[in-house]
This record gives structure tokens, C-alpha cells and sequence, in this order.
């Protein structure tokens, strides 16, 4: 038979392994987002687009 404190440590060891498991899922959308970020960026029509955008702030500042 369990006692309270086993109890406890039951519970918090079911958290602790829950959280993980967020953690993981968190650090794989994570990773995924940031490849797709990279992927755009090294886009080169997104860099022809952001040039362009570059050029135009420029000529706004002038």
C-alpha cells in the first residue's frame, strides 16, 4: 500500500514527465519554424522583395 508521500512523488514524477514531453513538442515546432524562417530569407524572390523595400525606406528617409 502507498503511502502519502509516495503518493506525491507519483504525482509529481507523472508532471515532471508531462512537462517534458511539452518540452519537446515545444522545441520540435520551434525548430520547424525556424528552418522555415531560414528557408524564407534565403528565398531569393523575399530577397529581391526586401531589397526593393530597403530601397524605397531609403528613398523615404532622404
Amino acid at each position: 500500500m502507498m503511502n502519502i508521500n509516495d503518493k506525491k512523488l507519483n504525482a509529481l514524477n507523472s508532471s515532471l514527465i508531462y512537462v517534458q514531453k511539452e518540452n519537446i513538442q515545444l522545441q520540435d515546432v520551434l525548430d520547424q519554424y525556424s528552418k522555415l524562417i531560414k528557408n524564407i530569407k534565403d528565398c531569393p524572390d523575399m530577397k529581391a522583395v526586401n531589397d526593393e523595400l530597403n530601397k524605397f525606406a531609403n528613398y523615404l528617409s532622404i
